[in-house]
């Protein structure tokens, strides 16, 4: 096993702005390498997003149920006292 850092290791530390450069001025042999770390980092977002997306909706999931609970007591109790 090599040592090195491969080519797409080199450029997975690189900034997005700078790789987006790196794209610009290369030629062809190594394009897709660069587009592949692109679509890496595009994937990696979008992930990123569907977790936060599936946490913030399971917290609104029991917010609803507290806000159900909360008023079905509050009637409750607001029937008592009638």
């Amino acid at each position: 096993m090599s040592s090195q850092p491969s080519v797409r290791q080199n450029l997975a530390q690189m900034s997005l702005d700078v790789l987006t450069d790196k794209m610009a001025e290369m030629g062809n042999s190594n394009i897709q390498t660069c587009q592949a770390e692109f679509l890496r980092r595009q994937t990696r977002a979008i992930e990123d997003t569907a977790n936060y997306t599936r946490r913030n909706a399971r917290y609104m999931l029991w917010s609803v149920i507290v806000l159900a609970v909360s008023s079905v007591v509050t009637a409750v109790v607001a029937l008592l006292h009638c």
